[in-house]
């Protein structure tokens, strides 16, 4: 496997692969379990979420899901993609991937 390929498999991640991820992106790196099946991803950034609000016009919510979920990925078992059953228990939690800090607003 090359450096830019993500791992297709579970098994092809290594603690080093994950420690090169976790400098990559220092926002966080994620395990996700679904069933039998592991995948990996990161926070999203601003980029990832402007490029699924595209997607959202022309597909609705779950095209922006999926957005989100496919610029997030890092590798892992793709079945979780791939599969139905998987990628919608994976969604289940794509909200814990988009916590965010609370912001208040007071008028002065």
């Amino acid at each position: 496997m090359n450096q830019n390929e993500q791992p297709r498999t579970a098994a092809e991640v290594t603690p080093q692969l994950i420690e090169a991820w976790k400098k990559q992106n220092p926002a966080g790196v994620f395990r996700m379990t679904v069933g039998d099946k592991v995948g990996y991803c990161r926070t999203p950034n601003r980029m990832d979420l402007k490029y699924a609000m595209t997607r959202m016009q022309t597909g609705g919510p779950l095209e922006m899901a999926e957005a989100i979920f496919e610029e997030t990925w890092l590798g892992g078992d793709a079945e979780i993609q791939e599969v139905d059953e998987y990628f919608l228990g994976a969604l289940s939690q794509m909200q814990e991937l988009l916590k965010v800090q609370t912001a208040a607003l007071e008028k002065l």
